[in-house]
């Protein structure tokens, strides 16, 4: 969310943006804010025209005169692995999680309907396992709750 004046019900000048307002509408909306001032998480690079804020887990590149942003998905992961650990955000609702796991057997489905094909059959037990151990997780969490993110 930006937080510039003028932009999201954020009032003030660019010098003193007030942001209560825009913060307390994005809470009313359900939405959790996580502070950059409590979790180290994002970086600012000079740009053309202002600035550009990424988060800490993405790499910006200037390679030949074009720009390529890549990130770190496991440093990713496990930032918000501790967010979870230390009650910033809540597990997610296991709603949420069999639905990841449903799109999870139909891509087992979709290589299993290419049997003719040795990288398919490939990907398909890829797939398999990593389905079973989506279905694992999801049964530790289950058992274990909020332990599984320690």
């Amino acid at each position: 969310m930006v937080l510039k004046a003028g932009v999201n019900g954020v009032g003030g000048t660019s010098d003193r943006p007030q942001t209560q307002l825009a913060r307390i509408q994005a809470t009313d909306r359900g939405n959790i804010i996580i502070d950059p001032n409590e979790h180290d998480y994002l970086r600012i690079y000079p740009a053309i025209g202002g600035n550009l804020t990424l988060s800490k887990f993405q790499k910006v590149e200037n390679l030949g005169g074009k720009i390529f942003i890549s990130g770190d998905d496991k440093a990713f992961a496990e930032f918000r692995r501790l967010l979870v650990a230390k009650g910033t955000i809540a597990i997610p609702h296991e709603q949420i999680i069999a639905g990841i796991i449903r799109k999870q057997y139909d891509i087992i489905n979709m290589h299993n309907s290419k049997p003719h094909i040795p990288a398919a059959v490939k990907e398909a037990s890829q797939a398999e396992q990593k389905f079973a151990d989506m279905n694992q997780a999801l049964e530790e969490l289950k058992k274990n709750g909020l332990k599984c993110y320690e």
